[in-house]
């Protein structure tokens, strides 16, 4: 008959590493999904290659992480990123509604751009070409390009003409 181990008695070496297998594969797992849970998952060809080699420049905090991988997703879309980390980058928001703000900001080809806009959206801007003066996806939603976490919802990017700002489209 097999011995009952009693309450005050610590557990076996082999249940404390049975433990600490399974609570590394949870956590290795969430940081697996989280470093591939983007957008965009299709390896379809991307609609920016027309744009390819279009000049942007993007400015950010330097101690902004994730505008980095943002950089790398514009440049795996065919973009050409000038990257610039200066403690002044706020002072490229000049005229951008507050509330529509995010880590940084991006200039070309005559729009701005805040925050992680999906290519579909720069994709439509740069072809429609509208009177905007450019477009944001606010704050740094989970699931959008350069962000990890995964994609809960719609986001919703808005163009900006001055101070008015309305619905650019919805991803």
């Amino acid at each position: 008959m097999a011995r009952k181990r009693k309450a005050s008695q610590p557990a076996s070496t082999w249940h404390l590493m049975l433990a600490f297998l399974v609570f590394f594969l949870i956590i290795a797992g969430i940081s697996w999904s989280d470093q591939y849970a983007t957008i965009e998952k299709d390896n379809s060809p991307s609609s920016s290659s027309r744009f390819s080699g279009l000049s942007l420049t993007l400015y950010s905090s330097p101690d902004c992480s994730c505008c980095h991988s943002y950089v790398n997703y514009l440049e795996g879309r065919g973009y050409s990123v000038n990257f610039v980390k200066t403690a002044d980058y706020l002072d490229y928001f000049e005229g951008v509604p507050e509330d529509m703000y995010s880590c940084h900001i991006v200039f070309g080809d005559g729009y701005y751009t805040v925050g992680h806009i999906p290519e579909a959206a720069l994709s439509k801007l740069f072809n429609e070409r509208p009177a905007l003066d450019g477009i944001s996806l606010p704050g740094m939603p989970a699931g959008s390009p350069g962000m990890g976490g995964i994609k809960l919802g719609s986001f919703t990017i808005y163009g900006i003409t001055g101070s008015q700002v309305g619905e650019f489209m919805v991803i």
